[in-house]
């Protein structure tokens, strides 16, 4: 039994430092900071990246696992970036102010960060 929880605790370990892909040349990282995308009412664990022209979710080991695939978007297809109310689903990650993007298609992207206000900061010099 205790063979198996250390097992656990190192396959937890690996998670958090589940391995990026690689930015192509000369796309410089602006920002990274973990985050929860709140999708279809769950909030799916990873890291935010920003980059010079592109946003992406790189989902962590476990959500990789179950099949979500890291998610980019390019900064010309982003809108509208600010702050998302609270709201009343634990789950998605609701009880906290929340990073939203707005694409131009109207697609809302919702994500749980420690500070919205610095994303939005490194994303508005990006339009």
């Amino acid at each position: 039994m205790q063979a198996s929880a250390v097992g656990f605790r190192q396959h937890l370990a690996r998670g958090l430092d589940w391995p990026r892909s690689d930015l192509p040349e000369g796309e410089a990282l602006l920002l990274e900071q973990r985050a929860n995308w709140s999708r279809r009412g769950v909030a799916r664990g990873g890291t935010l990246l920003v980059t010079e022209s592109r946003v992406i979710f790189e989902p962590n080991s476990y959500e990789a696992s179950i099949g979500l695939a890291q998610t980019a978007w390019s900064r010309e297809e982003i809108a509208a970036a600010d702050v998302a109310h609270r709201g009343w689903n634990p789950i998605s990650g609701a009880l906290r102010r929340r990073l939203r993007l707005t694409l131009g298609d109207g697609t809302v992207l919702l994500f749980v960060v420690a500070n919205p206000s610095s994303v939005i900061t490194e994303l508005d010099p990006m339009r």
